[in-house]
């Protein structure tokens, strides 16, 4: 396929960083680095709603011809959350002005990146702004305050970047809810989370740990792990060696392990951390039996129903069935396409659902044949050649 990015085009990228690796930037990054005639400046803020995040820099990388040419990090400030988005926001102008030449397209992933983006456009830095939205719901901030502003930037980006990119259909359908509406608010693009398809080298059914099944992902109240893990005793009544593996870091990772151990499940439920990349994390995908994503619907605030959970997509990817709650915004659509079974948040609805995907090699190896089915039209390179062929057209 022909490199969709035109000679010699300079695009920009500012976005506030997960330590868990796998969001909708480092993979554009991984895209457009593909592109030889590609110059890509890459800004990276900590995220700060995950605390381990504090600990990180700010930091700005220059790419010519798919190579590393420049690389700074910014000076770690420890300062109340608002300052510390204040201090983003000056270091993307700042990095973004002290480099040489325009930026064609400068791609803002959360709206404090995509305001600092129409900032560049009006003084004439930058030429196309697009406003990547990863997530939209009422409640972003607790602070009311800071919620208010969020929701007002939302509406300025969206109002007035080149593109906005969404990675779910019910992004848009909110913003109306929020009054959003009219061909101001019209230039929303669906630009759903992917998997390198062709690059994923997966396992054979005979490596497959059966009765295995895998979390990954942030550690919070919302993903409805507790749910997972106090049904474990009626999954061990059937399966003797089902083992849950959990992968990742977050606010609620103290408590799950403590209800671990008082069920005694310490053999059974294993903590492994963070574990962002390399050989031990592809493994885990490669040689779980089931992808789970028991997202809690009672406590939800359309922080998944607005969204695209990339795990299921990268469960599936490796040929993982799932169990995800009917939280996410096209569980219909993955109940017709059979790679998993959608449940409601409800205990006995979770064992049954490990029942039934395991209840024998021939019904498991439907489910995984569905599964991979399902996610190759989600390869990220034939989403981005796709939406950056229309972004050059403008």
């Amino acid at each position: 396929m022909a490199h969709p990015v035109k000679p010699a085009i300079r695009i920009a990228i500012a976005v506030h960083e997960s330590v868990l690796g796998n969001g909708a930037a480092p993979n554009l990054k991984k895209f457009l680095l593909r592109q030889k005639n590609c110059r890509l400046l890459y800004i990276g803020h900590p995220l700060l709603y995950i605390k381990e995040s504090y600990a990180l820099s700010s930091n700005y990388s220059e790419y010519a011809a798919g190579r590393l040419i420049l690389k700074k990090t910014a000076r770690h400030w420890k300062f109340p959350e608002p300052v510390l988005y204040v201090k983003d926001f000056v270091y993307t102008l700042y990095w973004i002005l002290s480099s040489k030449g325009s930026v064609d397209i400068f791609f803002g992933v959360d709206n404090l990146n995509a305001l600092a983006g129409l900032l560049l456009k009006v003084i004439g830095k930058v030429h196309t702004v697009v406003y990547y939205g990863i997530d939209y719901f009422p409640t972003r901030f607790t602070n009311p305050v800071l919620n208010t502003i969020y929701h007002r930037i939302d509406k300025i980006c969206v109002r007035y970047c080149d593109e906005t990119w969404n990675v779910s259909r019910q992004m848009a359908v909110a913003r109306e809810k929020n009054g959003m509406v009219g061909t101001r608010y019209a230039r929303q693009y669906t630009v759903p989370m992917g998997v390198w398809h062709d690059g994923i080298h997966r396992g054979k059914i005979p490596s497959i740990r059966y009765p295995h099944l895998f979390y990954i992902g942030t550690i919070t109240d919302f993903m409805g792990l507790d749910l997972a893990i106090r049904a474990m005793p009626d999954i061990l009544k059937r399966f003797p060696g089902a083992v849950l593996d959990i992968v990742g870091i977050g606010e609620d990772k103290s408590h799950l392990e403590r209800v671990t151990r008082s069920l005694g499940l310490g053999r059974s439920i294993r903590f492994h951390g963070l574990i962002a990349g390399g050989k031990r994390r592809e493994n885990f995908f490669r040689e779980s039996a089931v992808g789970i994503a028991p997202f809690n619907t009672e406590i939800l605030d359309e922080k998944v129903k607005n969204a695209d959970p990339v795990k299921l997509k990268e469960y599936m990817s490796y040929g993982m069935p799932i169990i995800v709650t009917d939280a996410v915004f096209n569980a219909d659509e993955l109940r017709r396409a059979k790679c998993g079974v959608v449940i409601r948040y409800n205990r006995n609805d979770y064992v049954r659902a490990v029942g039934r995907i395991l209840k024998n090699m021939k019904i498991y190896t439907g489910y995984r044949t569905h599964a991979l089915a399902y996610v190759r039209r989600f390869d990220w390179h034939v989403i981005y050649t796709e939406n950056m062929r229309r972004l050059l057209s403008l």
